[in-house]
């Protein structure tokens, strides 16, 4: 009687052990799992949009963005802000070649509408797009969500955002790269469009 208990210890310890092993196994299967899902979500931009497919591949490393190197862009040279949104940042998609505005650019242009502004007497100034690019850039920065710390930053003492200005952020030449391209082809489509809108039909011997 005492043997076959000391069997059955041993039997249960080896089915412990074993159930153990397994869910170590199943935990790490897990993890793989749902890693290989990131990336793989992480490939493409989850914004894809449904009617004309357009989705970015994001870059899979990061780039360093020095949040202090403010200088460069000024309020009274509009010349760097320009190369900030190429084309005003448009894409033409689908079979309708429809118009649309990568969001990243449109904030950017926004930024660039409310210099001009800012640098126009006060009586010349538009202030329905000022209005327009107040609110974009209100809901842009609430859907991103950054919760990055920055250094706070008194009025009277205006200077760069954070006092270690080095912040790892997605690498946005992913984005430029796509909408270089998008634009590529629609002018490439135009200039099709137009040539053959001026040889029109052609007329059989």
């Amino acid at each position: 009687m005492h043997r076959r208990t000391l069997l059955s210890r041993g039997a249960l310890e080896y089915y412990l052990a074993a159930a153990c092993v397994a869910l170590i196994v199943l935990n790490v299967a897990l993890k793989i799992g749902a890693i290989v899902l990131v990336q793989r979500t992480q490939s493409q931009d989850v914004h894809a949009h449904p009617e004309t497919g357009w989705s970015v591949p994001l870059a899979s490393g990061e780039v360093a963005l020095d949040t202090g190197a403010w200088t460069r862009y000024t309020l009274h040279d509009p010349e760097p802000w320009a190369p900030l949104f190429p084309g005003g940042g448009v894409v033409h998609l689908g079979p309708s070649r429809a118009p649309y505005t990568v969001a990243m650019m449109h904030q950017l242009r926004c930024m660039d509408a409310l210099r001009h502004e800012f640098t126009r007497p006060r009586v010349e100034r538009d202030w329905a797009v000022a209005q327009h690019c107040l609110n974009y850039l209100r809901q842009a920065a609430r859907c991103r969500g950054d919760t990055h710390l920055d250094g706070y930053q008194y009025a009277s003492k205006p200077r760069a955002v954070d006092t270690n200005p080095v912040r790892r952020c997605r690498d946005w030449r992913a984005v430029y790269e796509k909408v270089e391209q998008i634009q590529r082809e629609h002018a490439l489509w135009m200039q099709e469009h137009d040539t053959a809108r001026e040889e029109g039909p052609r007329r059989v011997p």
